[in-house]
This record gives C-alpha cells, structure tokens and sequence, in this order.
C-alpha cells in the first residue's frame, strides 16, 4: 500500500500534480515521468470518491516508475486494487497528499 514516507519522497523529487480537461474519451489520470507530473483528467471523473481512487492510482504509477526493479510488470488491475486497499485502509495517506498538494 502507499505510504506517506512515499508520498513525501515523491514530492521531494519534483512530482508535482495538475488538472486538466479531458485529453482521451476514456483516460482519468496518467503520470509523466519526464515531466514528474501526475494529469488528472477532470471531464472524466464522475465522482469526488472517482477522483480519490484516481488520484491514489497515479501516485502509485509515480512510486512504481521510480522503483522499477521492485514494481516491474503490474497491471492496472492490481494497481487500481492497490488503490483500492490504500482509500480503504489507510484514508490518512489521501488526506495527507491532499494536504501537501493543497487539493480541495
């Protein structure tokens, strides 16, 4: 699951995160590792707890992309479950990205 000690080694990095209009029918969010971005899509997010879940995906592609030896080769299914398991058993760690990014 994503941790905070995560987070704020990714923040240190540089991964900075924005809101964009819709740039694919279908894409919610992507991370850009050479940009250290995380794009949130909003014109397909459908709900706030959508958009929690999306934003908890796409910090955890970040977390991947700078551990490839240790997240090589996940699917977007176990991503999203991870997601999943981090919304639902530690709520703090969306609270504090919230916090630290200054997201509403």
């Amino acid at each position: 699951m994503l941790t905070i000690r995560q987070i704020i080694k990714l923040c240190e990095d540089g991964v900075d995160i924005t809101f964009k209009k819709t740039r694919q029918k279908s894409l919610k969010g992507e991370y850009s590792d050479q940009a250290l971005e995380i794009i949130i899509y909003m014109d397909n997010i459908g709900s706030e707890y959508d958009l929690d879940i999306t934003i908890l995906h796409e910090f955890i592609h970040a977390r991947d992309y700078t551990k490839p030896e240790r997240y090589h080769d996940r699917s977007e299914k176990h991503i999203d479950e991870e997601a999943l398991r981090t919304y639902n058993k530690r709520p703090y760690v969306l609270k504090f990205i919230k916090e630290l990014y200054e997201l509403k």
